[in-house]
């Protein structure tokens, strides 16, 4: 669902973060997407911005509990919009990732969940990432 411009200003109050034109736009941006993004497609999608600014708003609003990191199926890094029971303490975003080898978007299928990692003895998870690849539900016939 898409959300309103003052439910997102309420988002990065709700994370810790005060409310720039910066994070502003970077946000707005994410919340219209359909597919993960990444910093030269946001850089492209904003347009003029510093890109220094551009990066410490990306660094910012992951370790925030806002977007987290993508990996798409050719090792590109992305990011994409959080549940929203992430925080800075926890990434909750336990969902498959599917690159689509067609139109190389990177989507986030929230609806379906990794199984379950049994590790042995001494071992502590601490994010699993699953990466699937094929032709999206746009790109195939």
């Amino acid at each position: 669902m898409k959300k309103s411009a003052e439910q997102l200003a309420e988002d990065l109050r709700e994370h810790g973060l005060k409310v720039t034109p910066m994070r502003t736009k970077v946000l707005t941006t994410f919340n219209s997407a359909s597919a993960s993004l990444s910093a030269s497609a946001l850089e492209k999608k904003l347009g003029e911005v510093d890109r220094v600014t551009l990066y410490r708003t990306l660094r910012d609003m992951e370790s925030s509990g806002i977007i987290h990191k993508v990996i798409s199926a050719k090792g590109e890094t992305k990011f994409a919009l959080c549940a929203a029971q992430c925080s800075d303490h926890a990434h909750e975003d336990n969902h498959i990732h599917f690159t689509c080898t067609e139109c190389e978007e990177t989507y986030c299928l929230n609806d379906h969940k990794p199984r379950t990692v049994s590790l042995p003895a001494g071992f502590v998870l601490s994010e699993v990432q699953v990466i699937a690849s094929g032709v999206c539900g746009v790109c195939s016939p």
